[in-house]
């Protein structure tokens, strides 16, 4: 299949603020959603993720397109105001290497584990809670529904949520309340082309609002 790039785009903090509330976006998510897609296109980044360290803010991303690719697309197509917020000239790419089936890789990911129900998209420890026989936490409740989106690809070896919160947020114009949860742990890689695919498509709902990028991070050592 075509290569997968990581890339890495420094953000102006202050400027992406700005940039936000003078389009009228109350929240993160529908603004980083406009920003990304506005300026590399719907098929330019397929997921990714954005870093508000404080003093540093990035978006990471997985892409088929190379650093100059992206350049020369935004150049065309950003408005004069975003590239005040991004910062094209230090715009990073890095060719993902194959992982084979076989390796044991760390991962960090911040995700909307979400399920379909009879009222709509909810909380999937929401709907495992209500029902008889279901998760007794949200740790259970979100490792099962993240080892059912990996399953293909790969088996899950250790599992933690690190940050669970709910996310405000505006969908085509709709408020609705989505759970905002960071998961880190090692998976065993079962299937190089399966997993290749959930890097570039994002795990879980929502990728182009920055949920659901598959961060790799070294293995949790092995539990003996």
């Amino acid at each position: 299949g075509a290569m997968t790039n990581l890339i890495h785009i420094p953000v102006n903090g202050k400027a992406f603020g700005r940039w936000s509330a003078g389009r009228g976006f109350k929240d993160e998510q529908a603004a980083l959603h406009a920003l990304v897609i506005g300026v590399f296109g719907r098929d330019g980044i397929r997921s990714f993720r954005f870093h508000d360290g404080g003093q540093v803010f990035a978006i990471y991303g997985y892409s088929d397109l190379s650093a100059e690719g992206l350049v020369t697309r935004a150049r065309m197509t950003a408005a004069p105001d975003v590239l005040d917020v991004i910062d094209l000239d230090g715009l990073r790419a890095k060719p993902m290497p194959e992982i084979p089936a076989g390796t044991r890789i760390g991962f960090d990911l911040r995700c909307c584990p979400t399920r379909r129900s009879m009222k709509g998209e909810r909380d999937a420890w929401a709907i495992e809670a209500a029902r008889e026989g279901g998760a007794d936490n949200a740790e259970d409740a979100y490792l099962r529904w993240f080892s059912d989106r990996v399953s293909a690809a790969s088996d899950v070896e250790t599992f933690r949520v690190v940050r669970r919160q709910t996310a405000e947020t505006s969908r085509k114009g709709r408020k609705i309340k989505l759970p905002d949860v960071t998961i880190q742990g090692t998976v065993l890689v079962k299937d190089a082309e399966a997993f290749e695919a959930l890097m570039r498509g994002g795990v879980g709902r929502h990728a182009s609002y920055g949920m659901g990028m598959l961060l790799l991070r070294p293995a949790d050592p092995e539990m003996i």
